[in-house]
């Protein structure tokens, strides 16, 4: 898979993580909107982005209650490597 900003994360899903990552958070209904405007389903995308997530740092990567927000242990290794590509 290639991508523009996270390696091993194909670009659709990492447009999608960098969105999350600029808002800090994203309510479900803006998250599903986004996901769908990059021609994802939202659950599949988010399942997608953990499994790159335990490949990358061996945990999940997004967390969900109303919100989808990346783990805040996480935000600056992501922002890291964000800005690595």
């Amino acid at each position: 898979m290639s991508s523009s900003r996270f390696e091993g994360l194909d670009a659709r899903h990492a447009d999608l993580l960098s969105a999350i990552l600029t808002a800090g958070r994203l309510d479900r209904d803006a998250f599903e909107a986004r996901a769908r405007d990059l021609k994802l389903l939202p659950g599949g995308a988010i399942e997608t982005i953990n499994e790159w997530g335990f490949e990358t740092f061996d945990e999940v990567l997004l967390e969900e209650d109303d919100d989808i927000y990346p783990a805040s242990h996480l935000r600056d290794r992501l922002s890291a490597l964000e800005t690595a590509t």
